[in-house]
């Protein structure tokens, strides 16, 4: 009966807890947690005039949610990347998930879920938070999204030419039909084309000829 069983260390109990948490996850944790302790540090040596005492970085599993609510609002307006410029507002709010999701699951101080609405203790801090990613977005910070380049009349031609895309056989239709939503529709994602339907096409016309219209789903 006994091999039935395979006994597991509590150390091995927590490497398999923490390993089911994909690595790009555990990457922004330990960014947001780095941040953080970062800031503690040049925080607590700046010795400001008339600067409020700062924690260091261990003490946050000790720490109250009002003092947490305090130091997080000086965080969400002090904090900069490593050229000394503000963060999108997108990529500051991932720094602060990162940050709520160690405090809540690896520290396990569910009183300090920085996001959950009913939690009073930070209104403030989401308060702030708000205000700042509004800033940076009214200065166009992180605003400028990267758009792939459009493919030239001499590639798209090169591409029939090698027969790459061929209306001949089953493989080089498939590949026209790929292209060309991609193309004149703005598909992208494998789910946009694995789940296309025949009835978001329609065929229709206009004073300047024939046309198909694609409508496309949320």
């Amino acid at each position: 009966m006994a091999g039935r069983f395979q006994f597991v260390s509590k150390d091995y109990i927590d490497f398999r807890v923490r390993d089911r948490i994909p690595k790009n996850t555990q990457r922004n944790t330990n960014w947001g947690v780095n941040t953080w302790n970062l800031w503690v540090t040049v925080r607590n040596n700046a010795r400001q005039l008339g600067q409020p005492k700062f924690p260091c970085a261990m003490e946050l599993e000790f720490i109250s949610p009002q003092e947490m609510n305090e130091y997080l609002c000086h965080f969400v307006l002090e904090v900069r990347n490593t050229n000394g410029e503000l963060y999108p507002a997108t990529t500051l709010n991932q720094l602060l998930a990162g940050l709520s999701r160690y405090l809540k699951d690896e520290l396990n101080r569910p009183d300090l879920n920085l996001y959950n609405p009913n939690n009073v203790y930070f209104n403030r801090f989401r308060q702030t938070l708000d205000a700042q990613m509004k800033l940076v977005t009214e200065k166009g910070i992180g605003t400028v999204k990267r758009q792939a380049q459009p493919i030239t009349e001499e590639q798209e031609k090169c591409l029939w030419d090698k027969g790459l895309l061929s209306i001949n056989d089953a493989v080089g239709l498939s590949k026209v039909v790929y292209f060309y939503n991609c193309k004149v529709f703005g598909l992208r994602s494998c789910d946009e084309h694995n789940n296309l339907q025949a009835e978001q096409y329609t065929f229709s016309s206009d004073e300047a000829g024939n046309f198909v219209l694609y409508h496309g789903r949320a």
